[in-house]
């Protein structure tokens, strides 16, 4: 059963009611409830008690000042599953965007006699940041017949090309992420087992279940296998700080 109370500073009110269970539903602040069995207990708006037996219950204020509220009391155990307020789902890709975390970069190595094309993401020396790259797009418009590598490196490649852009296509600072290129008499290997894509004439999308986290002074490589052909790569990522 519900009852309503109006006390005025430091006030008491009886209440006659058999119960269990005794719930301070609203009011101004804090009360302090007596339950005929002796003893007390000070509630605040949501609090209550169950399991105790009464028949009656004095009600007084606590917060020196008029109180006006509510109390539940009876035999049974009231429940209120609601959920109040309001319940956001971020869109954490977004998110990333609408901060400036979110970016991409594109490279390509032409094709060299007698040599292997290699492209490279570098998260430079002392940037602060760490690189978590998400998908990777490969092309190479020739036979490709080696097949494409992606793997992990180092050091740093001798042609910086240019520094990633933001997702956040308003502008705003660059990423701190370069890409650049070399070409190379040798397939270079360095850290984690490669990936390949063996397609001719085709773009070929790697997406990580997980993004690869580069830190500060490592880069990751992707070449063509194929000596003397060329490569085209676009590298999705985000930066946080380290």
């Amino acid at each position: 059963m519900q009852f309503d109370f109006t006390l005025a500073a430091n006030q008491s009110q009886h209440i006659d009611v058999v119960g269990t269970f005794l719930k301070y539903k609203a009011g101004t602040g804090t009360i302090r409830v007596r339950l005929n069995g002796g003893g007390y207990i000070d509630l605040l708006p949501g609090q209550g008690v169950n399991n105790v037996n009464f028949t009656s219950v004095d009600v007084q204020d606590r917060t020196g000042a008029q109180n006006v509220g509510t109390i539940l009391a009876g035999i049974y155990d009231f429940r209120d599953d609601r959920i109040t307020g309001t319940v956001d789902v971020v869109d954490g890709g977004k998110a990333r965007s609408n901060s400036g975390a979110a970016c991409i970069g594109y490279v390509n190595q032409v094709a060299v006699a007698a040599t292997y094309p290699h492209v490279q993401l570098l998260n430079p020396t002392g940037s602060g940041k760490n690189i978590y790259v998400e998908q990777i797009s490969i092309y190479c418009g020739e036979t490709m017949n080696g097949g494409a590598s992606i793997q992990r490196c180092d050091y740093v490649y001798a042609d910086l090309v240019v520094k990633g852009s933001r997702k956040r296509v308003s502008g705003g600072a660059v990423s701190v992420a370069e890409l650049r290129r070399e070409s190379n008499a040798t397939q270079q290997g360095h850290g984690i087992a490669p990936y390949f894509a063996a397609i001719d004439k085709s773009l070929r999308l790697f997406k990580f279940s997980e993004p690869l986290q580069l830190e500060p002074g490592i880069g990751l490589d992707v070449a063509n296998g194929t000596v003397g052909e060329g490569i085209g790569v676009t590298f999705e990522y985000f930066e946080e700080s380290a």
